[in-house]
């Protein structure tokens, strides 16, 4: 199944959404916030999804907030609890992304991840770009989890790192416009 979300094109029928817990994401996009965009463009794929694909979509703060918890069919009552844990959060915590990253690669059975967020980790196991890359690189080789990033800063040094961690998985990395 190939659907797309911000421009990226998703091949998967076994896929996580996981976006950043942290303030940033209140951030504008346009005429909207990074949150609202990301709630958006989810739906889209999500309605574009067959029922049988499976997902997860978690929120990456020091912990990992996850509506499942596992890969769960993509029916439109799971559609509707996972929209709705970005209702309950408040998006102002600090990111493990790190940490986030690895566990979902060893834990969901996806094939796909959907990182939308502005790349920053803040707290966790590693903090710093190459220490992360070098980590995600040596967990892909494991598990073969592609990682598409959404990149939603204008931050040359972010921006670097996240087309940097889609690269090394085969993901692609897009920035929006706004």
């Amino acid at each position: 199944t190939v659907a797309s979300m911000f421009g990226v094109p998703v091949d998967s029928k076994r896929l996580v959404f996981a976006l950043d817990g942290s303030g940033s994401m209140n951030d504008s996009m346009g005429d909207t916030t990074c949150l609202q965009a990301a709630r958006r463009e989810i739906t889209i794929l999500l309605d574009r999804l067959p029922h049988d694909a499976m997902f997860d979509l978690v929120v990456v703060e020091k912990e990992l907030i996850s509506s499942f918890g596992k890969l769960v069919k993509n029916t439109d009552k799971n559609r509707k609890k996972a929209l709705a844990l970005l209702e309950r959060r408040n998006f102002r915590s600090t990111s493990s992304l790190y940490d986030a990253l690895r566990d979902i690669q060893r834990e969901w059975g996806a094939d796909t991840i959907l990182l939308i967020g502005d790349g920053e980790s803040s707290s966790g196991t590693h903090r710093f770009p190459g220490r992360m890359l070098s980590g995600l690189k040596t967990e892909y080789s494991r598990s073969g989890v592609r990682i598409h990033t959404v990149c939603t800063t204008s931050n040359n040094t972010k921006l670097r790192f996240m087309r940097k961690l889609a690269a090394i998985s085969g993901g692609t990395m897009v920035q929006p416009p706004g």
